[in-house]
This record gives structure tokens, C-alpha cells and sequence, in this order.
């Protein structure tokens, strides 16, 4: 090959190269811009994702806020619905709290009825059997004995547990004449009636000195009855645990079979008894 031929060849490759180089360089080129578009592609589907949920949230916001205004404007022309609701309510939770109570007298009923220590009058193998929780301090205590003999004079097969459960303290008289009527019916269960009818029918405030002079009525004294007081205390205090687990918290309460007695005169109890 001659000089020039060989200077042809040189410019010849040298025009390739340039020429892959360009070529090269608008590939890279084109690469890069398409890449940046698609970036940008992906940057606005993402904005819009995000502005179409902002959009969807600030509608379901505002709806809500609309509803709300709507019930709060029909709830003030129409009070009665709110009171009817708040009735409604009320009474499903009574009724809740009764279902609740029911449950706890079933689960308890051996320390209800069956406790020896507690003291009775009636029958003592009546087949009807009542509980009353009782205060002797209480007025509607004294109340009640009247309905109670009452109902034992009209039904011969009638019991009334006495659950002592005094209410006024420890240092009122009604906690110690609890304390000896409930010593007394353990050693002398025969003048227990007699005892409890007094203290049930005095007139004003039990003191210490009034449950003693009782005790000499019935024809004892505190001597006799005082080695029985600390089982009387000590059953007085599992009478305050049972009243707690099923809801007592005053006296005159009363229960029969699985429920409390809601209603605690004559007529009402003797219907339950038929």
C-alpha cells in the first residue's frame, strides 16, 4: 500500500470513531433524558396518589361534618328522641346490673340460707323462707317487723333469717344489740323471738345500757350470754362480706328464693309466698 493510501485508511477510522462517538453519546443521552422522564412520570402519579387520598379524606371529613351538624340540628328539634335515648339506656343498664345481682344471689345461696349461726323467727322448718338484712337503728327496719310478724301470723310455714347487719358504725347500739341478739340465739335460741321483738320496737336510738336492760327482760344478763359474743362478731362480719358480693348496702333488705324483693310491703310479699 502507497503513503497516501495509508493516509485514507487513518482519516477513514478516525471519521468512524468520531462518528460511533456522536452515535455513542446521543444513545447515553436519550438514555438519560428518557430515564429523567420517567422519573418525572413516577413523581406525578405519586402526587396524585397522594391528592386524590387527601381529596378522599378532606370528603369524608367534610361528610362527616355535615352528618354531624344534620343529627345535632334534628336532635335539638326533637328533644324527645334524646330523652327516649337516654331512658332507653338507662334502663338496659339497670336491667344489666339486675341480671348481674341475680347471678351473684344464685352463686350465693348456701351463705344466704344455710348459715346455723344466723338467727330466725317463723317456723324454723319453714318450706318459704325470707332473708331480711337488718339494722336495729334503722326506721324502716322497725317499719318492716310489723309487715315481717305480719306475714308469719298469716303464713304458719313461713321463716325469716335475720342477717344482723348494722349499718351506724361499730360503736352504735344497733352494732351491740346485733352482737347479743346473735350471742343470745346461739345459747338461747328459744328467747331469741321475744329479744328481737323488743329491740325491733323500741321507740328512738339503742344504746348499750337499753340492749342490757332488755337482756334482763327476756330474763338473762350479759354474763350469760358473753362466751358466745366473739362468733357473734365474727358472724356479724361475714354477714358485711355476703352483702357486699351481692349489692346490699342499707337496710331493710330483703330476699327470697334467688331475687331481692323490690317492693317490701305486705301485699307484694304475700304474693310472692302464695
Amino acid at each position: 500500500m502507497t503513503k497516501n493510501g495509508n493516509s485514507l485508511t487513518k482519516v477513514a477510522i478516525v471519521i468512524s470513531l468520531v462518528a460511533f462517538g456522536v452515535a455513542a453519546y446521543d444513545f447515553v443521552r436519550e438514555k438519560n433524558v428518557q430515564n429523567e422522564v420517567d422519573i418525572l412520570k413516577e413523581q406525578l402519579n405519586q402526587l396524585k396518589l397522594q391528592t386524590s387520598s387527601s381529596t378522599k379524606a378532606e370528603n369524608i371529613q367534610m361528610n362527616q361534618y355535615v352528618k354531624t351538624n344534620e343529627l345535632e340540628k334534628v336532635l335539638i328539634e326533637n328533644p324527645s328522641w334524646t330523652v327516649n335515648a337516654l331512658n332507653k339506656f338507662q334502663q338496659n343498664k339497670k336491667e344489666q346490673e339486675e341480671l348481674k345481682v341475680q347471678q351473684l344471689i344464685k352463686d350465693n345461696q348456701d351463705a344466704l340460707y344455710n348459715n346455723s349461726q344466723d338467727p330466725f323467727i317463723g317456723n324454723k322448718n319453714g318450706s318459704k323462707v325470707l332473708v331480711e338484712f337488718l339494722d336495729y337503728n334503722c326506721g324502716y327496719c322497725k317499719k318492716f317487723s310489723q309487715i315481717a310478724y305480719k306475714l308469719i301470723k298469716n303464713n304458719p310455714d313461713l321463716k325469716i333469717i335475720i342477717k344482723e347487719f348494722p349499718i351506724f358504725g361499730p360503736q352504735s347500739g344497733s352494732t351491740y344489740g346485733a352482737e347479743v341478739a346473735t350471742a343470745l340465739f346461739a345459747k338461747y335460741p328459744e328467747k331469741y323471738d321475744k329479744f328481737h321483738k323488743l329491740l325491733v320496737e323500741h321507740k328512738g336510738k339503742l344504746s348499750t345500757k337499753i340492749v342490757d336492760n332488755y337482756l334482763i327482760k327476756v330474763g338473762l344478763s350479759k354474763s350469760d350470754i358473753e362466751s358466745e359474743l366473739p362468733k357473734a362478731k365474727d358472724n356479724i362480719y361475714k354477714n358485711r362480706i355476703l352483702a357486699r358480693k351481692i349489692g346490699v348496702r342499707g337496710t331493710p333488705s330483703v330476699f327470697y328464693g334467688d331475687e331481692r324483693v323490690k317492693k317490701l310491703n305486705y301485699q307484694q310479699i304475700q304474693s310472692l309466698l302464695q
